[in-house]
């Protein structure tokens, strides 16, 4: 299911482009290429990381034992909802290690 709103999680006026521009249905799902994750995993646990394939490009994310998480890629697949959100890059630290969303 595509999401729906805007991207309140970007800054201002980035925060008013709807989600449904960067977003695309998963027709295939992503393929891992390397990783100490759980694969597929698009936000990997507390200490690991994890390459995929995804139909747009690579995709790359870690999160540190201390729940700093960083991702870049082409899109990131959303498994739950299955769908790629396009072009993505972040660095934050989640509320705590077991955050996955």
């Amino acid at each position: 299911m595509l999401p729906t709103g805007t991207h309140t999680d970007w800054p201002w006026p980035l925060s008013l482009v709807p989600r449904r521009w960067n977003a695309r249905e998963m027709e295939e799902p992503p393929r891992a290429l390397a990783g100490t994750s759980r694969f597929p995993d698009d936000i990997p646990e507390a200490g690991t990381w994890v390459l995929l394939w995804t139909p747009y490009g690579p995709y790359f994310a870690l999160t540190t034992r201390d729940c700093l998480h960083f991702r870049l890629g082409f899109a990131r697949p959303d498994l739950v909802d299955r769908y790629y959100s396009l072009f993505t890059l972040a660095l934050k630290r989640l509320a705590r290690c077991s955050e996955v969303r």
